[in-house]
């Protein structure tokens, strides 16, 4: 049941663009000065933490990217998407756990990652605006020394008048139709409170993630 090595891969490299050097080269978007704003902030944030041989405490860090971070992600969208067709069974009271659980799950991988990732750079590409305007996509690119580029396109919504993301797209690879899949088929053979239970309780602060 819920498989974590693909979220691991897949929010890690996303989390490069949160937390890179960033360089805008053609983003014009209000969603694009969002996103970097946010990982000035962020990095400014992380690089000051005392740390214990080298470490953060996996605490501090997640008490961080929920104050930075979490903000500018919308979270309900992004937990009706995961749940798909399983959105409409589900009562008030699962979504509702549904979307918090992912919330935890998302702070604990980046507590996970965040000071693994400070020396990247990420340049910003483009930002395509749709035709209401009420969504786009920012594209970036990120590089860190002796590694592959990757590819990282934000997927945003503005809500309530504010940009926040909904998905991240990592070298073509959503990170929501990706665990759309893997919980799809957790929640008909488990149920969804299960698949709650799984995710709030698979990590540990500060473990790593295993198969």
């Amino acid at each position: 049941m819920f498989r974590p090595y693909v979220l691991r891969c897949l929010l890690g490299s996303a989390l490069l663009a949160v937390l890179g050097a960033a360089r805008v080269v053609d983003g014009d978007g209000d969603g694009a000065s969002d996103i970097a704003a946010t990982i000035e902030q962020l990095r400014s944030a992380l690089q000051d933490l005392p740390r214990a041989q080298g470490q953060a405490a996996p605490a501090q860090v997640i008490a961080i990217v929920e104050q930075v971070v979490i903000p500018h992600i919308d979270l309900a969208l992004a937990g009706q998407m995961i749940m798909g067709r399983h959105w409409r069974a589900a009562h008030p009271a699962q979504r509702a756990s549904f979307i918090d659980a992912y919330r935890v799950l998302l702070l604990r991988l980046y507590a996970q990652h965040a000071l693994d990732y400070l020396d990247a750079d990420v340049e910003f590409l483009s930002t395509r605006m749709s035709g209401d305007g009420q969504q786009q996509r920012v594209r970036t690119r990120v590089q860190r020394a002796g590694r592959p580029n990757v590819t990282v396109d934000y997927q945003m919504r503005k809500r309530e008048g504010k940009w926040r993301v909904f998905d991240a797209v990592v070298n073509g690879v959503s990170v929501v139709i990706t665990l759309r899949q893997t919980v799809s088929e957790d929640i008909s053979r488990h149920g969804i409170d299960a698949v709650i239970d799984r995710m709030r309780n698979k990590l540990d602060a500060g473990s790593r993630l295993q198969d």
